[in-house]
């Protein structure tokens, strides 16, 4: 519950963050991206394979932190990833995020 709840929250912050480019707003999306990132690996630090979900989520998390413009240059890709997230898709919206980590630390 807590998982569902904290990537709708992220997402809609980048979403108004993508519509307004309010920084305030982004670093709301970021605390909620972290909320959802701690939720999704007590849910599923013992499943098999979810590991890598999780290190995808940490890089991505400390780019955000750390080279937000970065992370800002990559938020459709993020907004893209984290919607189909929330729909279920958790196979492609994980592959999304590694995607966006991969080509945002490249930039």
């Amino acid at each position: 519950m807590l998982a569902t709840v904290s990537v709708s929250s992220a997402l809609e912050q980048f979403v108004e963050y993508q519509e307004t480019g309010s920084e305030p707003v982004y670093w709301t999306g970021v605390m909620e991206f972290n909320a959802f990132r701690q939720a999704y690996w007590m849910l599923h630090r013992d499943t098999p394979g979810r590991f890598y979900d999780h290190s995808v989520m940490n890089e991505l998390y400390a780019l955000m932190l750390w080279a937000p413009k970065r992370a800002q240059g990559h938020i459709d890709g993020i907004v893209y990833a984290m919607s189909l997230i929330l729909d279920g898709n958790h196979l492609n919206g994980f592959l999304r995020l590694s995607e966006v980590r991969h080509s945002a630390a490249l930039r």
